[in-house]
């Protein structure tokens, strides 16, 4: 059966290590969009962290942000999907989360926010990286998340918690995945995000495959991390990147090269071949 919908993750995906997309991949895609295949980019980053560049991606119709949180309808942003967490949820996860040695963000209508000594320390630890200007055009500080919280409260659509102890994040996986009115998903070795239950990459490219007519099996997504676990459920053809997880690459139909090497382009252009 033909493709219809590609979904693509952005970083270590779609994106390189540079947060660019190769000028070889690019081209793939705009082919399949003139093709009239739908590509549909569906990350874990809020909307005010999308690159322009993928924005600009030629026959872009439809985004999925902040790990299946939010679809829209570009351009113009209309809201097709929104799935939050309650306000008063999510005082209760921050409180639960108040641990020394934990980084934690909330986003909120697809802007992060966090606390003074997040953003220092942040800001110190991507200084010089290509995350930098991502965190500067997407992050605003406040003095305290919850007295934000409580000060307008506004459903939250993820938390991130940074574990600057790594050993720190099994436990809190477990616990807070024991808790069925949120997912909980490990987006980077040393990162955990925490959306509404129905906050999955999956669900919302189902949702909207459904919406246009199209079939699971008229669906390709391109992957690299463990937050892409609910995107591979909802494809037919599900492709882990060569630098995805040990445990992406077992769930994956295939494995193309890296996010460095064309990997996405590289299988687009063969399923446009035939």
């Amino acid at each position: 059966m033909a493709v219809r919908l590609i979904a693509l993750d952005l970083d270590g995906t779609l994106l390189t290590d540079s947060k660019e997309i190769l000028p070889d991949t690019l081209s793939a895609l705009t082919m399949a969009g003139e093709a009239g295949i739908l590509v549909v980019p569906a990350t874990g980053r809020p909307l005010s962290g999308v690159p322009e560049e993928v924005l600009s991606i030629p026959f872009l119709r439809y985004l999925i942000t902040s790990n299946g949180a939010f679809t829209y309808q570009y351009p113009g942003e209309t809201i097709l999907r929104r799935h939050t967490i309650p306000c008063h949820r999510a005082l209760e996860i921050l409180e639960y989360l108040d641990h020394p040695g934990l980084l934690t963000e909330i986003f909120i209508e697809g802007r992060g926010y966090h606390e003074p000594e997040t953003s220092r320390i942040m800001n110190d630890l991507y200084r010089g990286t290509p995350l930098e200007n991502y965190l500067a055009g997407s992050r605003t500080i406040v003095d305290s998340l919850s007295g934000f919280l409580d000060s307008q409260p506004m459903d939250v659509e993820n938390i991130s918690i940074l574990f600057l102890d790594p050993e720190q994040l099994d436990p809190s996986y477990r616990e807070l995945s024991e808790q069925n009115d949120i997912t909980v998903v490990q987006s980077a070795p040393r990162v955990l995000e925490i959306g509404s239950a129905e906050a999955d990459k999956g669900k919302a490219v189902s949702e909207l495959a459904g919406s246009l007519g199209i079939v699971r099996e008229e669906i390709m997504v391109f992957g690299d991390s463990n937050n892409d676990f609910g995107l591979f459920d909802a494809a037919g053809t599900a492709v882990a990147m060569n630098n995805a997880t040990r445990e992406l690459k077992d769930h994956a139909h295939r494995i193309t090269a890296s996010n460095e090497d064309d990997g996405i382009g590289i299988v687009v252009r063969e399923i446009l071949a035939h």
